[in-house]
């Protein structure tokens, strides 16, 4: 009786034993798949911070275009003024001191262009020429083409720097959602694997009693 006792023992003890093995060899797997996903989340925080200076920047961008004269249209401060509500200021930003100076370069050039009708005016008053009335035209349309133009590159800036942050906001929406469903598996894997720890546990007490008798 005491030999059929003890062969089932050691039955017993190889099935934990074999058990054992099984178990850590998945736990090893889980480790390396919550390392994997650890990682991930560091990636996905790394876009975090990227989506930060794009609302940085559209805050800068909103501030620069409402500076003094308001001069871009809501489709494109919008974006902006919302960052701002929460909290960004954008006003230390390259991109707002940029487009600042493209408003004095643009006010500039209006100013310029209206004192050199003036001057151009006064002298036509006061000497009669075709010649140079002529000239003063070319003159203005010059001016005028050169505002034009610099508003027209700005305004496509502004519509491509819209577009790329609108892109960006979707872009961090989904890697949101993913970065949520990633912190999900994580604990869920982490609760696998303290239960396995658990397991290897009560194993290691039986091998020990095993052992014992």
């Amino acid at each position: 009786m005491q030999a059929h006792r003890l062969a089932a023992r050691c039955a017993l003890a190889l099935a934990f034993l074999g058990g054992c093995s099984s178990n850590l060899e998945e736990s090893k797997k889980l480790h390396d798949e919550i390392i994997e996903l650890r990682q991930q989340l560091a990636s996905r925080s790394a876009e975090r911070s990227a989506e930060l200076v794009y609302q940085e920047r559209q805050a800068a961008l909103a501030a620069a275009c409402d500076w003094v004269v308001p001069v871009c249209p809501d489709r494109i401060t919008k974006p902006g003024r919302q960052a701002q509500a929460e909290g960004f200021g954008g006003g230390g930003d390259f991109l707002f001191w940029t487009i600042v100076l493209l408003k004095v370069l643009i006010a500039g050039t209006g100013v310029g262009a209206f004192s050199i009708t003036l001057l151009l005016g006064w002298d036509w008053l006061l000497h009669p020429s075709r010649v140079r009335t002529r000239a003063a035209r070319k003159l203005v349309e010059q001016a005028r083409a050169d505002a034009f133009r610099l508003t027209s590159a700005t305004e496509r800036e502004l519509r491509a720097l819209n577009q790329a942050t609108l892109h960006a906001r979707e872009e961090l929406s989904s890697l949101q959602a993913e970065i949520e469903g990633i912190q999900e598996e994580l604990a869920r894997q982490e609760a696998l694997m303290s239960r396995q720890q658990q397991n290897l546990n009560a194993v290691e007490e039986a091998r020990r009693a095993l052992d014992a008798i």
